[in-house]
């Protein structure tokens, strides 16, 4: 996620980019006027241009963290700075949830092996195949191989310690003594 200073700091750069060439532009014809003569349709066009321009000033102080000026300056923000990363797409549950409403428990947990490949920091994958194997196809032992290998993937302790308790929670449920070598008892 952005840095929400950093953001700002856009925002705000970004707006008075757009602010400067309009107020300029007045600033030039209000010069113009003078010189010539033309004050009064200088003036009425200078004032034109000068409203919206401290309506944009106006804006971005006003809303400076809601979604409109975000919105409003997002596109302009991405061009000038560029982005900086690139956010990973979320993993996409739908499929192996189908799978599982539908009862095809294997063709699920096929799915959710690809997503725990490719998002190894998450934990549903793991948690949702665990209970599949425990609960719905009744294998302690599978559910067991998987735990393990869940735990040996996940590099966050926070996640280890949950797949831990869902862990133990299925096998309590069930009636299975498990034997959770080498892991700390929650």
């Amino acid at each position: 996620m952005m840095n929400t200073q950093k953001h700002d700091i856009k925002v705000i750069t970004v707006m008075a980019l757009i602010a400067m060439p309009i107020i300029y532009l007045a600033y030039r014809l209000v010069k113009y006027g003078l010189a010539t003569g033309l004050k009064t349709g200088s003036y009425l066009y200078a004032g034109l241009l000068v409203f919206p321009a401290m309506a944009l000033v106006v804006i971005c102080a006003l809303f400076l963290q809601k979604p409109l000026t975000e919105i409003l300056s997002q596109s302009f923000v991405d061009f000038l700075f560029g982005r900086h990363h690139v956010q990973r797409p979320e993993p996409k549950y739908g499929i192996p949830e189908f799978q599982h409403e539908w009862r095809h428990f294997e063709e699920a947990i096929l799915e959710y092996e690809k997503i725990a490949v490719n998002f190894p920091e998450e934990l549903k994958p793991w948690a949702d195949m665990i209970e599949i194997v425990m609960l719905k196809l009744k294998d302690p032992d599978r559910a067991t191989k998987m735990f393990h290998k869940g735990i040996a993937k996940l590099k966050d302790e926070e996640n280890r310690r949950e797949l831990t308790i869902i862990y133990l929670a299925h096998c309590s449920r069930i009636g299975f003594e498990p034997e959770l070598q080498n892991q700390k008892q929650v």
